[in-house]
């Protein structure tokens, strides 16, 4: 069935139960995963056996954690159709403007796909950014400028753009938000005021696609992708924490959970502290560094709790402008020194051995790649899940060695913020690093707050809270026991990994939504496995920590999932 407007969730339950539905699929856009999100908790209160399955269907796009939901990529398409139109009339007449108003009410990915899509848009208006109109730095000056340079321009402007502006009515539609000013009619008629005292016959061409955006059927990529999420979803849509309900047991999942969060809120307060710490120095601690470092924290902590979904829009620009940084270092070290080859020609005081090397490289990232669970689940497909976790963790996490290694080894200091400024960057990596690591502090986050809440099952959010806290309070401590944290990790988490995929690979059909098999409290195998690999992990110095606890792990899984007859 649909529902459009504000529904009781205890109502919404109630009819579950009378209708014995154990398997409950949600489909739409932010609204209907918060409405998802009451169902559950009101399933939760109650004790119910029923899961809930949220698919993200909406054309803005605008769902956290959620890279892309489908039907967006055909409304950029539909989109793209109408700023071709609006180009056309914008160089048909001397002066010429064509605007476009895209849907959009909250989030501007339309407006903006579309935009990248073409090159022939001048403007592009999302309510993520706020404008003005006149003076400096305003839309109708810059527009002047563009006419009287190229005689003609076309804006975009998403249907939640400049609000600020507009007059608002206070009223609310069926579902409860709030009824938009039309930002297209404005700029309309702002423009024409604003040329009318100037020397300047401005013809203005307005186009507002509106319903035929998202009334249009589903393009090839979107179909593809609704199947192939809703196939997903059906066989198994997991998180790592539910994946270890059925590998290591109700009770014994609290082992991978808690190893998993300590991990990441262990990441949260290093993240903190990388990007506290040497900015209190660049300023001569002109804010005291513990003042930085909760400021960072709570910054850090509220968006992770409230979901900002500008957070992505963050890391698109952040990535590459790492990227960019990055290749810069790593040409300023290689010229510095003379050649690659004089890179590493000098020996450190403290030289690590290869095995040593290794584990803390794989500690680096272990945690996350064990976490992947939490984000893949909505991949599209298995393929592109793996293809994705690959290019991820081996060939993103490999250049960012090599950026940190050149750059290291040319300066002689650990960190990659100093080696930044160093070379003359201080302003770039501040933004830089800064964006980068709110990022991935809002995914370190949101996975220890999974794993906490399968050990309490008190919700995730307030967990977040109390994460965040912790890894503040102890940013300082992790930041200068990093190496130390890098070689634990490196012996404790590939077990956890090892169990979960051959737990799945052994006993598939326990994940198959039929099956009958009942979840035990704890599978002792499992728990061997992660105890014995970590012991070997940790203590056995000869060869290669990660390698030594995943093999070690992976054979006693082995035998004694066998002995204990779990076939």
């Amino acid at each position: 069935g649909s529902s459009r407007g504000p529904q009781s969730p205890e109502e919404i339950v109630d009819a579950l139960e009378r209708m014995n539905v154990n398997m409950l699929y949600i489909i739409g856009g932010d609204g209907t995963m918060k409405a998802a999100s009451a169902i559950q908790q009101e399933i939760f209160r109650r004790e119910l056996h029923t899961s809930v399955i949220g698919i993200p269907k909406t054309i803005d796009n605008d769902i956290n954690f959620v890279p892309k939901s489908f039907g967006f990529d055909t409304a950029v398409d539909v989109a793209t159709s109408s700023l071709r139109c609006a180009h056309t009339e914008a160089i048909g007449a001397p002066y010429g403007v064509g605007l476009v108003k895209l849907m959009g009410r909250e989030s501007g990915f339309i407006a903006a796909q579309a935009t990248l899509s073409l090159n022939i848009v001048n403007f592009v208006l999302v309510p993520e950014v706020p404008f003005k109109l006149e003076g400096e730095g305003g839309l109708l000056p810059a527009l002047e400028e563009r006419l009287r340079n190229r005689s003609h321009a076309v804006i975009v402007a998403a249907e939640g753009a400049g609000q600020d502006l507009l007059t608002a009515s206070g009223k609310t539609d069926a579902s409860g938000n709030r009824v938009l000013g039309d930002i297209g009619i404005f700029l309309q008629r702002a423009i024409k005021n604003y040329f009318s005292t100037k020397d300047m016959n401005v013809t203005v061409k307005y186009i507002d696609p509106s319903y035929i955006v998202r009334s249009v059927p589903a393009n090839t990529n979107d179909r593809v992708y609704c199947g192939l999420l809703g196939y997903i979803g059906q066989r198994t849509g997991l998180t790592l924490d539910l994946l270890a309900h059925r590998s290591f047991g109700d009770k014994g999942s609290f082992l991978p959970s808690a190893l998993i969060s300590f991990t990441q809120i262990g990441w949260f307060g290093v993240g903190v502290a990388m990007f506290a710490i040497p900015v209190a120095g660049l300023i001569n601690n002109a804010v005291p560094m513990w003042a930085l470092i909760v400021i960072t924290g709570v910054v850090m902590t509220v968006t992770a709790y409230l979901g900002i979904k500008a957070l992505a829009v963050l890391g698109s620009i952040a990535v590459p402008l790492i990227a960019v940084l990055g290749v810069y270092s790593v040409d300023w070290g290689i010229n510095e020194v003379g050649g690659f080859m004089n890179v590493f020609a000098q020996n450190p005081d403290k030289p690590l051995t290869l095995a040593a090397g290794i584990a803390i490289v794989v500690g680096s990232f272990i945690s996350g790649g064990t976490a992947t669970p939490n984000f893949t689940r909505f991949a599209r497909t298995p393929y592109i899940a793996v293809i994705a976790t690959v290019v991820a963790f081996f060939v993103g996490n490999s250049i960012m060695m090599i950026f940190g290694a050149v750059g290291g080894a040319v300066t002689g200091v650990p960190d990659i913020f100093d080696v930044l400024i160093l070379q003359g960057l201080a302003i770039p990596a501040v933004l830089t690093l800064g964006l980068n690591i709110w990022t991935t502090n809002n995914n370190a986050l949101y996975t220890a707050g999974l794993g906490v809440s399968n050990i309490t099952k008190i919700p995730n959010k307030p967990l977040v809270l109390v994460s965040g806290a912790i890894g503040t309070g102890l940013a300082v401590w992790l930041y200068y026991n990093f190496v130390a944290m890098m070689n634990l990790l490196s012996g404790m988490i590939p077990p956890v990994g090892a169990v979960l995929i051959l737990h799945y690979f052994m006993h598939r059909g326990e994940y198959e939504e039929n099956a009958r098999t009942e979840i035990r409290d704890v599978n002792m195998p499992a728990i061997l496995a992660v105890v014995a690999g970590s012991l070997v992990g940790i203590f056995v110095t000869t060869g290669i920590k990660p390698v030594n606890s995943l093999f070690v792990a992976a054979i006693v899984f082995i035998i004694a999932d066998r002995l204990c007859g779990n076939r």
